[in-house]
């Protein structure tokens, strides 16, 4: 990479490949990473170590995500230095970063489940969605995931999240080093288009953590689907929040975890 060459989501380096037959040099290209810190009314909520794309939209995600701005009309202002990858934002409440960061655990003999602040604890409450979709529809929607992103064709280290309106295939595929910044560009980039997120699923290409859970529970989005696994926490929190939590879906099939009455069975008679 050059000097004052703009910095895009994928960076050519040269390599030495080693091989049973010896080694040579090769192009590669790998995701770029950056520190992007975000400012909020002059307060510093947090360090993302992202890919330096879609930034209006993983900032609104992030925030949104986090419980500081409530939809896309309370991100004011905002601004991106690029030399310092920091971003300074006006919001209408002040963020409380100190409640922000605290950590809130429900009893449960010992498989309670862990709120990783208070603002996720605040949104519990469980979704009460009738979007139902057809088994069929999902493992289309994994096909698609799987060939989205021309970057992890290049890198084969890149995240892909989507947001799918009623199982349709998305318009908009988002990319990120990390999963979170992914689903967070994907949500973001629904809240400034005025998306109806109670008729979406959210697709990502990685891990559905509890924190993507709680991404989607604020966002009031009623179904998850990756092409991984959950962890235990997600499992919890996704019965816990009436989320239904879809993984392993591959295109041939899939798993539900938590709420599966959402999915049609391939067969059923129609409007069941």
């Amino acid at each position: 990479m050059s000097q004052g060459e703009e910095l895009g989501a994928v960076v050519e380096f040269k390599a030495v490949r080693f091989t049973d037959a010896g080694a040579r040099e090769e192009t590669v290209h790998v995701p770029s990473e950056v520190p992007l810190t975000v400012e909020a009314n002059g307060v510093e909520v947090a360090t993302l170590l992202c890919t330096p794309t879609e930034i209006p939209s993983l900032v609104l995600g992030f925030l949104f995500s986090a419980g500081v701005v409530r939809g896309p009309e309370e991100l004011r202002e905002w601004s991106v230095d690029p030399t310092r990858w920091k971003v300074e934002c006006t919001v209408a409440r002040t963020p409380d970063v100190e409640l922000l960061g605290k950590r809130v655990y429900t009893s449960g003999c010992g498989k309670g489940v862990m709120f990783a602040t208070v603002a996720e604890l605040a949104g519990r409450r469980p979704l009460d969605s009738p979007l139902r979709v057809p088994a069929a529809r999902i493992d289309d929607l994994a096909r698609a995931l799987q060939g989205a992103s021309p970057h992890y064709r290049r890198t084969r280290g890149i995240h892909t999240g989507a947001v799918s309106l009623e199982g349709e295939l998305p318009e908009r595929w988002f990319d990120d080093v990390g999963r979170h910044n992914a689903v967070d560009k994907a949500i973001g980039d629904a809240l400034f288009r005025g998306v109806d997120l109670s008729r979406c699923l959210l697709l990502s290409s990685g891990r559905t953590s509890s924190e993507v859970l709680h991404k989607a529970r604020r966002a009031g989005i009623p179904v998850v689907l990756s092409r991984s696994v959950p962890t235990h926490q997600s499992v919890l929190r996704a019965r816990d929040m009436g989320i239904t939590l879809l993984g392993r879906a591959k295109g041939a099939g899939f798993l539900a975890y938590a709420h599966p009455e959402r999915i049609v069975p391939n067969g059923a008679p129609a409007g069941r």
